[in-house]
């Protein structure tokens, strides 16, 4: 188990490349933990951050107003500090597996503080380091509840953890009986060159991977469960009507039918344990349908921007997503470039003519469609007449007493 600490996961960039190896490392089967008490330490770092940064914005506002001799219509939004805690604590749960600390110790670091026994100590007059006791602890208890795992815990506070050569007491009798199954590294920098080996990477072979149709596959169904949320997402759309130019639309959900590679950049190649792996920032098209207010759906693309890891092997790539951005629209020229509307009515086409054989006639749409061309949804509709008019003939002479 990799432990970190606040100081190291501050410091990294949560799109950076350090972030994605250690991301990566998780993806192969290593173990990356933040302690509960990093987690909610950072977050509460970046709620105080977004609640102070409102309260400047109110106050500006309120002094624009001050000097303006008519009325201002501009109004913040109240602060919604929960939605960013919760989007915090997701984004840090992206980045490595959050491990509860248990009330013992919790328990044991407000001893420690109260009574100023390292890595708690004294700041003038006032008591400190729970935090940093809490976390300190967590990685020990973790280690001695899991005696067939090595623990790494990465730490560059020398002030709190010391270097890791020699820990003043109580510390050093917290890890006295751990031996080598306890190992403290003071960067992220030893950490890839303990666990990974760099390789050079090809960069036309990881194009003719991710340009794969298995690639293709399995973005589409990386995309349906990692954009689904509670977020409105922005679609390029189309009411597939003559002169209708594509427009922007907030989409309650996003349903990606097929995704086309764009760009590929940032290649890395390492090699982690017996095995060879590559690093890649992707940009994929995607061609699907957006469910928009008052049960609309529209045909619709959106351009996704993406970190992988994969195998340089076409025959099994194994491609995963280690980080993603939110969807954005396509551009018109991108839409069209990749038939957006063209994949959507392949696509359901044969839902739409199972849908209406269902019924015994069509005296009108059932819900308001949008991105299959109208002389398309015709066909379709007199297809379905015309089956459900031979299906009827075929049961009327089936009947006994009617000869052919």
């Amino acid at each position: 188990m990799i432990f970190l600490d606040t100081c190291i996961v501050r410091s990294l960039g949560l799109k950076d490349s350090s972030a994605d190896l250690l991301r990566a490392l998780r993806a192969v089967g290593e173990r990356v933990g933040i302690p509960w008490m990093v987690t909610e330490e950072l977050v509460a770092q970046r709620v105080i951050s977004y609640r102070d940064a409102h309260d400047s914005a109110v106050a500006a506002l309120r002094e624009v107003e001050r000097h303006t001799p008519w009325d201002m219509s501009n109004q913040l939004e109240d602060p919604d500090v929960e939605r960013i805690r919760k989007y915090w604590t997701k984004m840090y749960g992206t980045l490595a597996e959050i491990l509860p600390s248990s009330p013992a110790a919790m328990r044991e670091a407000l001893f420690r503080e109260a009574n100023v026994l390292p890595p708690c100590k004294k700041a003038g007059k006032n008591k400190t380091g729970s935090r940093d006791a809490v976390i300190w602890l967590s990685a020990v208890e973790y280690a001695r509840e899991h005696p067939e795992e090595t623990v790494y815990f990465i730490s560059e506070d020398h002030r709190d953890f010391t270097r890791g050569s020699a820990y003043p007491s109580p510390m050093d009798t917290d890890v006295s009986d751990l031996g080598d199954r306890f190992q403290h590294l003071t960067t992220l920098a030893e950490v890839v060159q303990r666990f990974t080996n760099p390789a050079k990477a090809d960069r036309a072979l990881s194009r003719e991977i991710l340009g794969s149709a298995a690639s293709s596959h399995a973005i589409t169904a990386a995309a349906k469960e990692l954009t689904t949320g509670t977020e409105p997402i922005l679609c390029a759309t189309s009411v597939g009507e003559v002169g209708q130019e594509v427009t922007i639309s907030a989409a309650r959900s996003f349903a990606p039918f097929r995704s086309t590679l764009h760009k590929v950049s940032n290649v890395h190649a390492y090699r982690i344990g017996d095995h060879e792996w590559y690093t890649a920032d992707a940009a994929w098209h995607l061609a699907g349908v957006a469910f928009l207010d008052e049960a609309e759906v529209s045909a619709a693309g959106v351009t996704w921007d993406t970190s992988l890891l994969f195998a340089p092997n076409a025959e099994d790539s194994r491609v995963t997503v280690l980080r993603h951005d939110p969807p954005q629209p396509l551009s018109a020229a991108e839409f069209e470039a990749i038939d957006v509307e063209a994949t959507v009515a392949e696509r359901l086409a044969p839902a739409v003519i199972q849908f209406a054989k269902l019924l015994d006639h069509l005296s009108g749409p059932v819900t308001a469609s949008r991105g299959i061309p109208r002389a398309y949804e015709g066909a379709l509709k007199r297809q379905a007449r015309q089956e459900a008019i031979q299906r009827r003939l075929a049961s009327h002479f089936d009947r006994p007493g009617h000869d052919a």
